[in-house]
């Protein structure tokens, strides 16, 4: 415990004995485990968020320097291509600010009686110009019987949108398709919405960390799309608030499948 105490985490315990001695030194090791795994977690997310931060006030600094001492003409067109990371930066502290929310208890819902076609109705004709704008494809798939779920319309929404667009921005797809199932159990009855896209895909190593915090499958592609790397994340505390799950894997499509499952009304 002491060794606990002063930050030395990959200190084990090697007692080979079947009472309650030999019981809590495997609770020990598992404890010294999870705390060594959060102080990563805690290292890394300070790392990113510092990196994050840097990037575009380096970028906007050195840019508005320039044009201080007539390196670059104080024109239209440099003081958008300053406003636009001075955006980049005011985007990625509002998506900070939501997560920290998510993760104080925050991020409020309000969940009421929703229809998942008249959800998936809304999706298409909000987002039908931007797929035709960026020759994307959207098909769902056609489901006859009613799928009512209690979940908060507005998070839906904006847990579609962060994805749809994912891959308008990333994906290099031409194809993007919606599926709807419903599953059925003793316990609860859930319905499986299955998003996919024929684009480039992530590798298998990628898949398992999507929805980490400022996780980042291509860095340089990501950033110069303006993109803050909190996305997915936002997604799975949505899912998760609804007492769902959110995955990510291959899609049959060839590029990027995420699945979403949420539970319905009875």
């Amino acid at each position: 415990m002491h060794q606990l105490s002063q930050g030395n985490f990959e200190h084990q315990l090697k007692l080979k004995r079947h009472d309650e001695i030999g019981q809590l030194s495997e609770d020990y090791n598992t404890l010294a485990l999870t705390l060594a795994h959060n102080e990563q977690v805690r290292k890394r997310w300070l790392a990113n968020t510092s990196h994050e931060l840097r990037t575009p006030i380096a970028i906007l600094m050195g840019e508005l320097e320039a044009m201080q001492l007539g390196v670059r003409p104080l024109s239209v067109e440099n003081i958008r291509s300053a406003n636009d990371e001075a955006h980049h930066l005011k985007r990625l502290i509002e998506d900070l600010h939501m997560l920290n929310s998510a993760e104080l208890g925050g991020m409020h819902f309000t969940m009421q009686p929703l229809s998942i076609a008249e959800l998936l109705l809304t999706v298409k004709q909000k987002y039908t110009t931007i797929f035709k704008n960026n020759a994307i494809e959207l098909n769902i798939t056609e489901f006859s019987e009613e799928i009512t779920i209690s979940a908060d319309n507005t998070r839906l929404m904006q847990l579609f949108g962060n994805i749809l667009m994912n891959a308008v921005h990333y994906a290099q797809c031409s194809k993007l398709q919606i599926a709807v199932t419903k599953v059925t159990s003793i316990s609860q009855n859930y319905v499986v919405i299955n998003i996919e896209d024929n684009g480039i895909g992530v590798e298998d190593e990628h898949l398992a960390h999507l929805f980490e915090y400022l996780y980042r499958v291509d860095d340089a592609r990501n950033r110069q799309q303006g993109g803050s790397g909190l996305g997915l994340s936002l997604c799975q505390h949505i899912v998760h608030a609804h007492q769902g799950e959110i995955a990510a894997m291959r899609a049959p499509l060839g590029g990027l499948g995420i699945m979403i499952k949420l539970p319905m009304e009875y």
